[in-house]
């Protein structure tokens, strides 16, 4: 499995969301969203 993107989508919906580099450390409080894109190879 290969975590391909992260976004972090915070509780007020007139705010975009937020790109999340590698590494970073993520804060989140009630009411965010996080989104985990992966990819997954089947050999």
């Amino acid at each position: 499995m290969n975590i391909t993107g992260i976004e972090l989508r915070r509780r007020n919906p007139g705010v975009a969301a937020i790109g999340v580099v590698v590494g970073e450390k993520i804060e989140l409080t009630y009411g965010d969203s996080l989104r985990v894109n992966v990819s997954f190879d089947y050999r």
